[in-house]
């Protein structure tokens, strides 16, 4: 009894195994109650356990002419190996093991840690997807700070994940900076820095040797602001916003 409950163990440990090493289970591991990944757990354990075992006890009957299981009566149908074995199934744990690692090593490289960041955020809320967007698209954003602080930039890395699955903070190059009127609420850019953007570039390309056809958007111009501090976010277009007016101006 006590050895069959060994064998529990290590296979609810197993289930755990492929749940917190998976990226394409990780979030659901960090999000769920205690009692839910031990569920989880015991079940995804639990069907790789069956899963192998059917093809290793499939092997020995056909190949062998025994079996793993123990039947009173029948003692010597059971495989010598199994007899002289501390634990029942050790062979199909160790095997159920190497499956399970296998399967995270190529399931990991078909779903990298970035998908799997990406994946969070883009469930955690608008503002991520807004950033992951303009990440992937290169495109200018407008960055408003709970402290009225104003950023219009790209966005170079981010959004940061936590280990616990949560969302932290997003890199920006400002561009322009400025502040927002707390009465008004109106926008002004008052810090030009697409001089220094532009100089700095030059001066890696010259010490490097290196010639970046890229957006000259080096993290060391960088600005990280947690994601809790971000109160607006929106994509930042010269050419639309000339055609915003007051609502009390006439156009001709």
């Amino acid at each position: 009894m006590i050895q069959n409950g060994s064998v529990l163990f290590f296979v609810v440990v197993i289930g755990y195994i492929l749940l917190s090493r998976s990226n394409q289970y990780r979030h659901r591991l960090l999000t769920g109650s205690r009692n839910a990944v031990l569920y989880e757990s015991a079940f995804v354990g639990g069907g790789i356990f069956l899963f192998v075992l059917f093809v290793i006890e499939g092997i020995k009957t056909q190949f062998f002419g025994c079996t793993s299981f123990q039947f009173e009566g029948l003692e010597e149908a059971r495989c010598s190996l199994d007899r002289i074995y501390p634990l029942p199934f050790l062979d199909v744990l160790a095997a159920t093991i190497a499956f399970v690692l296998f399967g995270i090593r190529v399931g990991n490289m078909a779903f990298t840690d970035r998908e799997m960041d990406e994946q969070i955020a883009r469930k955690s809320g608008l503002i991520a997807n807004v950033v992951l967007d303009a990440l992937a698209e290169d495109h200018l954003v407008q960055i408003t700070t709970t402290r009225g602080k104003v950023y219009v930039g790209w966005v170079i890395l981010g959004p940061g994940i936590s280990r616990e699955g949560k969302v932290e903070d997003v890199a920006v190059v400002p561009l322009y900076s400025g502040h927002r009127d707390p009465t008004t609420q109106k926008v002004t850019l008052d810090i030009d820095y697409s001089l220094a953007l532009d100089e700095y570039d030059e001066i890696f390309q010259n010490e490097s040797n290196v010639v970046d056809t890229q957006s000259p958007h080096r993290p060391e111009m960088s600005v990280v602001i947690p994601m809790g501090e971000i109160a607006l976010i929106r994509l930042h277009n010269d050419e639309i916003e000339r055609y915003f007016f007051p609502m009390n101006t006439t156009v001709n």
